[in-house]
């Protein structure tokens, strides 16, 4: 069994959250059509607002605050942010592009060492709520990443923290693995996990820091290869053909018979 463990540990910035929910009749383009759960995509720029404040009430100015971070080598950088003024205000505009996804911010305190959770807020049809984050010492997560049956390392592994946990939007960290371990520092809530990285399936997780422990250790996650690179470099499977046509007459045509040959495959439905 091959494991990426070390004792290597990335170290990341502490940062809080806050998030503000898309509701079902949610602002303009972000909302769903009149065809309830119909899927589809949209892009139209809002305006994100809310306040900081610190253990005691107090507005904590200089807090970055972005709906996205990515992280690699300890460091934590917002892919679009804004800065909270005296008053721990803030104003984030945001690109929204899935119709009723939640739309949730991340915030960092500018020393690094707080983290807290933001009230969450729907969206209404006059526009949106606003994001409360009371900010709070933090809880250090962290994991081992492994794919036993791989014999070298692969190229890359990576993973996506999102809160709320559920599926459909959120606010997102983004996390680069160095020597097989990946962590986040963030406040008492649960979240959501996916790990990634090449020829690998998806595997999806949940974390919970309940805040009874100021650092928690999540153990080991193991990854599989996916079932396309498990195939990689083998003959294909047989199939079995209902129909055929332009084959010589052969109704129950095979792969073996065009050996040799260039085959297109082609697939095609409505989803």
């Amino acid at each position: 069994m091959h494991s990426l463990a070390s004792t290597r540990r990335s170290r990341l910035a502490a940062f809080a959250f806050g998030v503000v929910l898309a509701g079902p009749a949610g602002l303009g383009a972000c909302s769903p059509s009149d065809d309830a759960g119909a899927p589809g995509t949209t892009e139209e720029t809002i305006s994100i607002t809310g306040t900081v404040v610190d253990a005691t009430g107090a507005p904590v100015e200089d807090v970055s605050v972005a709906t996205t971070w990515s992280a690699a080598g300890g460091e934590m950088s917002p892919m679009q942010d804004a800065s909270t003024d005296a008053a721990g205000r803030f104003t984030l505009d945001v690109t929204a592009i899935y119709r009723g996804f939640d739309i949730g911010v991340f915030a960092r305190s500018e020393d690094g060492t707080l983290s807290g959770a933001g009230l969450a807020a729907t969206l209404g049809q006059e526009g949106h709520g606003e994001a409360a984050i009371t900010l709070s010492p933090t809880i250090a997560w962290r994991a081992e990443l492994a794919v036993p049956e791989l014999d070298t390392d692969p190229e890359w592994l990576s993973a996506t923290v999102s809160f709320p946990a559920r599926h459909g939007g959120g606010a997102f960290l983004h996390l680069l693995a160095e020597d097989g371990r990946i962590g986040f520092e963030g406040p008492a809530l649960d979240y959501g996990l996916l790990l990634h990285g090449p020829d690998l399936a998806f595997r999806s997780e949940r974390i919970e820091l309940d805040g009874t422990l100021p650092r928690v250790d999540g153990g080991r996650y193991e990854l599989e290869l996916s079932t396309v690179a498990r195939l990689a470099g083998k003959p294909a499977p047989a199939w079995h053909v209902t129909a055929a046509r332009n084959t010589g007459g052969n109704s129950q045509p095979t792969l073996a018979d065009y050996r040799g040959k260039w085959i297109l495959l082609e697939f095609w439905g409505y989803w």
